[in-house]
């Protein structure tokens, strides 16, 4: 909840009129009972009067809470909701940013990789087409008398 002293001021007006609302209308049941009435000195007819002005009142203050609650005291609980959702979605997105560069740095180190093992894969074929090309035509090593000699085919 948000502790804004707008917010305060409001809860606590909210807070009266539901306090005010709930004493009025004990009053108003109290007023009901023939010894309570006769005990203040009014009739039976006036003691409705009085107790039905007190029980709509009580119910204008209620209304009035209601009014308060939902135009004045929801809203700054949104405004202050959606504040800290902010907070919290722009700190899980830079979790996530973080994440999405350690995924990112090991997808080039995987990449660094697998482009090693190619350079090293095309290497090796280059050697051994290289040793094809050398034994099929362009030059050959013969042994003779313990002293190799370097023959070339025509």
């Amino acid at each position: 909840m948000p502790s804004t002293p707008e917010y305060k001021q409001q809860r606590k007006i909210w807070w009266y009129c539901l306090g005010a609302s709930f004493t009025l209308l004990l009053v108003s049941l109290a007023l009901g009972v023939e010894q309570v009435y006769s005990f203040i000195g009014l009739g039976a007819e006036q003691a409705s009067t009085v107790g039905l002005t007190l029980t709509w009142t009580a119910m204008l203050l209620v209304g009035a809470a209601w009014y308060l609650d939902f135009k004045k005291i929801r809203p700054l609980v949104r405004a202050f909701e959606a504040e800290k959702a902010g907070k919290k979605n722009k700190a899980s997105k830079d979790d996530k940013d973080q994440q999405d560069k350690a995924k990112d740095e090991g997808k080039s180190k995987k990449d660094d990789a697998a482009k090693d093992k190619t350079k090293d894969q095309d290497k090796s074929k280059e050697d051994i087409s290289d040793k094809k090309s050398k034994s099929k035509g362009t030059s050959a090593k013969k042994k003779s008398d313990g002293k190799s000699k370097l023959i070339t085919k025509h």
